[in-house]
């Protein structure tokens, strides 16, 4: 029992730190609703379930399978807390591919530690010999190499970081500011279908002039609209009526995202083009 009061604690203090938050105990509703939401399942591949099919699931399966077998193997009988976090994280990243990552880093100092059990038994070695306090240097290490990545992924060193052209510099050359601007100077009517990718943007910048159709937040939108938002970006069946159904009179596309869309749109005589830069595409129906 001694052996559960610091992890026990831990996991009692950083429940308590999860409910400073603007919902406050509502979070744990907020969190069961995203992970339990269709849309959210269907078409965001780290909430999906990891399958063999994909090579981050093959790999998952492959290091839960190895993970009990050492567990089951290791000289070193693991005790509660171990088995524990290797059930819970274990059915987290069989839930969701984003509980993969959680799986590995919860996972890798138990896996450490019988892993070296395993290696001492098999070399037969002296296990009184085996420095148990671990290196300090390499702790140190370890910690410097942690601060550096943090600070290199600030936002003021974007720019030096080796990304995409399109992903570079302290705001990246996809997000429609300047397309957001002329649609503020513009001022076409009616309501506004947009790439998801721009919603988050154009809600800092075109609220509340402007409202979005879709952004990143999926489980926040019913999955009919999801449905409607993909059969309108890839100009599937009747996308025009789709459009009528709610009230859209403005386009603005991503040749990236929308590439059916857009040049669906192009082809019809129901809509002006406005605007146009490498970020975005605006259509005005006449």
């Amino acid at each position: 029992m001694k052996a559960l009061w610091a992890p026990g604690g831990m996991l009692g203090i950083t429940a308590l730190v999860c409910l400073l938050n603007p919902r406050g105990p509502g979070i744990i509703s907020y969190i069961k609703t995203l992970t339990s939401n269709s849309a959210v399942q269907n078409l965001v591949i780290e909430w999906a379930p990891p399958t063999l099919n994909s090579l981050f699931g093959a790999l998952f399966m492959l290091g839960l399978l190895v993970s009990a077998v050492v567990l089951a193997v290791s000289p070193r009988r693991p005790n509660f807390f171990e088995l524990a976090t290797f059930l819970i994280f274990g059915l987290l990243g069989l839930k969701t591919s984003r509980g993969i990552v959680w799986f590995g880093m919860a996972m890798a100092p138990i896996l450490a530690q019988h892993l070296s059990a395993l290696a001492n038994q098999i070399d037969k070695r002296d296990k009184s010999r085996i420095p148990t306090g671990g290196s300090s240097i390499l702790n140190v290490v370890f910690v410097l190499l942690l601060l550096l990545l943090g600070i290199i992924s600030l936002p003021w060193f974007k720019s030096a970081l080796p990304l995409p052209t399109m992903k570079a510099g302290l705001i990246s050359a996809e997000t429609p500011v300047l397309a957001t601007q002329a649609l503020l100077d513009q001022k076409p009517p009616g309501h506004v279908f947009h790439a998801m990718s721009f919603g988050s943007y154009l809600i800092w910048a075109a609220y509340p002039e402007y409202q979005v159709f879709v952004d990143s937040r999926i489980e926040l939108y019913a999955t009919k609209t999801w449905v409607d938002y993909i059969e309108i970006s890839n100009a599937s069946g009747d996308w025009m009526s789709r459009l009528d159904d709610y009230g859209v009179n403005t386009l603005m596309l991503s040749a990236v995202e929308q590439p059916g869309l857009l040049q669906a749109v192009q082809a019809s005589d129901e809509w002006v083009m406005e605007y146009q830069d490498p970020a975005a595409t605006i259509f005005v129906r006449k």
